[in-house]
């Protein structure tokens, strides 16, 4: 299931191009206007979705438009947390805030972004997106890590996010 929530009323040749691609597995919104928050404000709209029951979701990936996804990301993911202990899963990922490097996101040091990490669905309404500054996926993680700590996060050593 993919939730595109459009941050402002959808451009006409935007519509054209999602009334292309669309399948029953895409849910489109829009909102009235622009909030202009780096999309944050989105992200909670969309958690406000899940809490609401309007989409069915067991695990959740908060993601943006500048980001990618090799092929397999998904099921990789789902394939660290299936039948498991594990709450939620992170990968790797490549990041061109440092020069298109490769990554080995790890827990303990902040470097991990949003899009690099599955969630739990429940665990991910319950944090919330709270913050609104430039770094609020980060913070995001770190609420995360605190209702369920690192211990509950399986880590996936492929970089399968691409952060642009």
């Amino acid at each position: 299931q993919l939730i595109l929530l459009h941050d402002g009323p959808i451009p006409e040749e935007l519509h054209r191009a999602i009334a292309r691609r669309r399948d029953h597995r895409t849910m489109i919104r829009e909102t009235p206007e622009r909030f202009n928050d780096y999309g944050h404000s989105l992200r909670q709209i969309g958690l406000n979705m899940l809490a609401k029951g309007l989409v069915p979701a067991d695990w959740v990936v908060i993601t943006n438009g500048d980001n990618y996804y090799v092929p397999g990301a998904v099921e990789g993911m789902l394939a660290a947390v299936r039948e498991t202990k594990y709450k939620a899963a992170y990968c790797n990922m490549i990041h061109n805030y440092w020069s298109w490097q490769n990554i080995r996101s790890c827990l303990t040091h902040g470097e991990i972004d949003c899009g690099a990490v599955m969630v739990a669905r429940e665990i991910a309404i319950d944090a919330g997106w709270r913050a609104r500054e430039v770094a609020a996926d980060w913070i995001y993680i770190r609420d995360v890590l605190e209702r369920i700590g690192p211990q509950a996060f399986a880590k996936v050593d492929r970089s399968f996010f691409i952060h642009n």
